[in-house]
């Protein structure tokens, strides 16, 4: 369920609630929670990891290419 899931807000009693397309709100359990919240982690980490990759696939083509 947590893939359907677009964002997760905080109730301002604590617990984490997503909306769905029509505005109802569902306050979802801590599996759930924790679940979101480490695939968005990973999704972050992920970008890092492919611009990392990016610019180090750039310098040694610079470098071993010839070009400077």
């Amino acid at each position: 369920m947590v893939s359907e899931m677009k964002e997760v807000f905080i109730a301002k009693n604590g617990r984490p609630y997503v909306k769905d397309g029509n505005g109802k709100v569902r306050f979802i359990s801590d599996a759930e929670w924790e679940q979101y919240k480490t695939t968005k982690e990973d999704r972050k980490n992920m970008g890092w990891l492919l611009g990392t990759i990016i610019v180090l696939a750039t310098f040694y083509v610079v470098y071993n290419g010839g070009w400077v």
